[in-house]
This record gives C-alpha cells, structure tokens and sequence, in this order.
C-alpha cells in the first residue's frame, strides 16, 4: 500500500465495524479481507491464499529449506485457554460452585456483598478474563439474584474487572499475548520481553482506573439508567432450585485449591523458565501450569462428577472458550497485516515526525496517546 493515507483504510475498517457492529471476530476478518482486496483487487484465489497465509501464520509458517515451524508460543496459549476451560467446567459440574454459593448466602446481607465478592474473586482469579469471567459469574449469579440486584450490573463488574485484572498481571493469558507481540519485534530493546511488561504496569492506567471505578461502583451503589431499569426482572436464583444433597457435592475448598494450583504452578514454571533457564517462557508456563492444574482438579473432583462425563466436559470446556481463541487468533492475524502489510505505524510516525519538526513538540505527550490509541489492533 505504501506510506499513504491509504495505510489508515484497514484499522478504519475494523475500529468502525467493532463501534457499529459490536462484532469483534467479524470485525477483525473482515480488516483482514479488506487488505487483502487492497493488495489482490478482487482476484478470488490470491484473496483466498492471502486470507488463509495471514490465518495460518498465527499456527505455523513454512519454509522450503526447514519445513513446517509450528508457533510454539501461541499453540501454548490457545491449550492454556482449552484447559481452562475445561477446568471451569470441572469445577462447575463437581458441585464445588454451588457449595461456596450455599455457604456465602448465609453472610450476604445486602447487595453490596455479592458485588464486593464478585470484585475481589476477579481479582484473586487473575489468569485469563475468559476464565475469570466464566468462574466468577458462576459464583455471583445466584448471590446477586437473591438481593434483587440485576444481571447488566453484575456483567459490568465482572467484565470490567476480568480484563484489567490480567492486564496488570504479567503471569496471565494477556501477558504472554502482549509478550508475543513484543518477542515479534526485532528490536535489542526487547530482548526480555517480560522485564519490559512489568515496568510496563504502573502506566497502565486503563486498566488501574477501570478497577477503581468498579470498586466505587459497589461502595457508593452507583447505578445506570440500563442497571436501574431491568432491576428484578427475570432473574431467578438457579441453585435455591437445586435440591442436591450437599454429600453429592464437591467441598468448597476445591474451587480456591484449583485456582491456588493454577497460581502457583504458573508462577514457579515462570521463575523456573526465568532464573534458572534465563528466558522467560510465559505461554510455556501457562500451558504446563494449566494443564497441571486441570489433571489434578479433575483426579480431586471425579468422586463428584457424573460417570463417563469426560469427554463431555471437554467438549463443553472448549465450547465456552472458542470465541475467545477465535478472537485471538484473527487478532494475531491482522497485527502483521496492519504492522507490515499497512505499514499504518510508519505512516504514522512519517506523520508525526512532520509535525513535530514544525514546532508541534509540546503536543507531543498528547499525539503518542491518540497515535498509540489508534493503531492499538496492530
């Protein structure tokens, strides 16, 4: 496309079909087929293999002299995210959610209580905001129902608490994507991708301010025109429903001892892959430490789960996940559609340049922000 406004077209593309159509899997293929066009016109086979090239490089890539080389770094992650899926679905089905929510029932008060709950468990189960999301809305649902709070307060706590919460934490699912887009770059300033990530944090303030504001959400009840307007309706409390004889149940302290497994096996694979092997291997950790965690949740809960339901549980696992690793993947995809293909960042910057050589220097604080803002897909 060359360093033109045309470089704009495709992040335009997708930034405006995410806004209108809230679709963002959609959103991400269609920027994709919107380069592809730029650089093909409408020739149907090369739009084909420029599509699947961009998909599959996400997998793999092929060279003539080496072969296939598999993307070790994001088949981890996608595992990580399969198993964590599963494992929600482990801990779901053995009862051990159901429990908590027994036992937290008799010391919520008021409506403050579950929220706070649902705050705080988004913030200990920091891994993966799809993990997080499924795990803490499974908790919270029947709590909230019971205090005639309404399901779209609920969503707005646990949605803007899962992302910002492993935005922050470097040890998460969102922390080896980050990592994986610094480990692409060939810059010697990014040799350890996982030093820069954590000095990286403290100016994350997105995220900082988004917890903030949940959390002044539930201490001061704040709520909008949407929360207000559906309060009560059509919410019902599942588990009072469930007449299961509590001995049938998995104990409350498996749902905490998978999440602590989790933590602690991803953080000692990430020390160990850090310190002693000097390179720190995120998505390698979070696929040993999930996958470590999920055998022995599963082996802990099996006394509780349904006989034979194994493959069952996979299959629902994975079904709660895939949008998320359908999202993951086409967002890796478009990131060197826009980077190389686009060339949207040295445009960009060409831009930039030009206007602080003319004098524009002190807006500069205000320009990387909206620039960075803008190419933020890539």
């Amino acid at each position: 496309m060359g360093l033109s406004a045309s470089s704009l077209i495709v992040p335009l593309i997708v930034i405006l079909m995410v806004v209108f159509t809230k679709r963002v899997a959609l959103s991400l293929f269609t920027g994709i087929l919107a380069s592809a066009v730029l650089t093909h016109s409408l020739r149907l086979s090369q739009l084909v293999e420029y599509i699947y090239h961009k998909i599959t490089s996400v997998f793999y890539t092929y060279e003539p002299e080496k072969g296939l080389i598999f993307n070790l770094s994001n088949l981890y992650v996608f595992g990580f995210l399969i198993f964590l899926g599963v494992l929600s679905q482990v801990i779901l089905k053995s009862g051990s959610v159901q429990n908590f929510v027994k036992k937290a029932k008799k010391y919520s008060k008021n409506a403050k209580t579950p929220e706070f709950i649902a705050f705080f468990s988004g913030i200990i189960i920091f891994v993966d905001d799809y993990f997080n999301a499924l795990t803490v809305g499974q908790i919270s649902k029947s709590l909230n129902d019971a205090h005639n709070s309404t399901r779209e307060r609920l969503a707005y706590i646990i949605d803007s608490t899962s992302a910002p919460v492993c935005l922050l934490v470097p040890i998460s699912s969102w922390g080896a994507y980050i990592m994986g887009i610094m480990n692409n770059d060939n810059s010697p300033l990014l040799k350890d991708s996982f030093s820069v990530l954590v000095q990286s944090l403290s100016s994350n303030y997105y995220a900082i301010f988004a917890l903030i504001a949940v959390f002044l959400t539930i201490l001061w009840q704040i709520n909008l025109p949407s929360m207000r307007k559906y309060q009560n309706i059509g919410v019902k409390d599942f588990y009072s429903e469930q007449e299961e004889d509590s001995s049938k149940l998995a104990p409350l302290s498996l749902l905490p001892l998978s999440i602590l497994l989790l933590i602690v096996s991803i953080s000692s694979l990430i020390f160990y892959t850090g310190v002693i092997l000097k390179n720190t291997d995120a998505s390698f950790s979070l696929f040993y430490g999930g996958l470590f965690s999920l055998i022995v949740t599963y082996l802990l809960a099996y006394p509780f789960l349904e006989k034979g339901s194994f493959l069952k549980l996979m299959f629902e696992g994975f079904k709660s996940v895939g949008p998320a690793i359908l999202v993951l993947t086409l967002a890796w995809a478009i990131g060197p559609v826009i980077r190389d293909d686009a060339q949207t960042g040295l445009y960009l910057a060409q831009v930039s340049k030009g206007f602080l050589n003319s004098g524009g220097g002190v807006y500069m604080p205000l320009i990387f922000f909206l620039i960075s803002g803008f190419i933020a897909f890539s």
